[in-house]
């Protein structure tokens, strides 16, 4: 859930996005397709506590914060005395006959805490505290995220409720825009530390070292694709799976090319294009092994925007199979699949 005020004003909200675009321009430069990932970057997707939330038996629980609104039962048999304390500026809340500081500890925590406090009063005091509203872990999304009408979307401030990575918040709040940049995530911290991440690296190859968790004051921006500038998807067995630019007249072996080749795994007489227009898709099949070892020129087609490219590891049986089984990775990264699609083999 957003907080209530999600967008900030024109004047409120411009001035930090045009401020954080330029120092993560400035700040560093950015990974290309050709660099790999740094071994001595933070394990970031280990994170057990941060200002946001701790792991108690492996289980991941919220840390109270100033703003928050709570509710409080006390058991008084028979009755139960209910209240919604805010956590005040000081991190104390305010009950009768006790005055408690719960900011940094977790709901269990703070039972304990009232139940501490309350024992000078009541001689075996029975409490149980909830969260009703969390105001206190904010986190700023900016640029290229999706507008979804029926909820809270898009650009804008973010409460945090507990432990969640960048994959989870993006996606929660509408997914990357079809000309997000997603290999050229930034995310600046609390502290100014700034990341760069790449968030096709975890969804194409399941490298969750790069799905960091955040914390609140974090600050993630998504940039674009430059206007007007055509994409392809490649994925499945090659060396560095991703977006890349398309260029004019690209090829099939040129999209191959740009992924620095196939791996020794690639079945490539399956290889798979899907194409989308006009709201159908279809699903070219080529044999590249053909191309490249007969010289079959017909098996290398040209590119056209917004294409994917799935070099398999294994012969595909079932076509219907494997659009549902890409389709969730391929939606993520927002090229659409047609539910209504052909499939054209260039070679029988």
């Amino acid at each position: 859930m957003r907080a209530k005020n999600g967008y900030l004003g024109f004047k409120n909200f411009l001035l930090p996005v045009l401020s954080f675009i330029i120092l993560t321009n400035i700040g560093f430069a950015v990974e290309s397709h050709s660099q790999e990932a740094k071994p001595d970057k933070p394990e970031l997707w280990k994170v057990t506590e941060n200002n946001t939330f701790v792991e108690i038996n492996g289980v991941p629980q919220y840390k109270i914060g100033i703003g928050d609104i709570l509710e409080v039962d006390i058991l008084l048999v028979p009755t139960v005395e209910k209240y919604t304390p805010e956590v005040r500026p000081n991190g104390f809340i305010l009950l009768p006959f006790i005055d408690v500081k719960i900011a940094g500890l977790t709901a269990a925590q703070s039972e304990e805490k009232i139940k501490e406090e309350l024992s000078k009063y009541i001689r075996v005091p029975r409490v149980e505290v909830r969260i009703k509203e969390y105001r206190s872990k904010k986190i700023s999304l900016l640029g290229a995220i999706n507008m979804v009408p029926v909820r809270a979307s898009g650009p804008g401030e973010y409460v945090l409720k507990g432990k969640i990575t960048i994959t989870e918040m993006v996606t929660q709040a509408g997914g990357p825009t079809p000309n997000a940049s997603m290999d050229k995530v930034h995310v600046r911290r609390a502290d100014g530390t700034i990341l760069s991440i790449n968030l096709l690296k975890i969804i194409l190859e399941g490298d969750f070292k790069e799905n960091v968790i955040l914390d609140a004051g974090d600050e993630i921006y998504v940039p674009s694709i430059e206007v007007g500038e055509n994409k392809i998807l490649i994925f499945g067995e090659v060396k560095k799976p991703g977006l890349y630019p398309r260029k004019p007249g690209a090829t099939l072996m040129d999209a191959i090319g740009m992924a620095d080749g196939y791996t020794i795994y690639a079945v490539l007489q399956n290889t798979a294009v899907i194409r989308t227009a006009d709201k159908k898709s279809e699903i070219i099949v080529s044999d590249l092994n053909s191309l490249i070892k007969e010289g079959d020129i017909s098996q290398n087609i040209s590119l056209a925007n917004n294409d994917i490219i799935y070099v398999p590891r294994s012969l595909i049986g079932n076509w219907n199979v494997f659009i549902e089984k890409i389709r969730p990775t391929v939606e993520l990264i927002t090229i659409p699949i047609s539910a209504a699609w052909t499939i054209k083999l260039l070679k029988e």
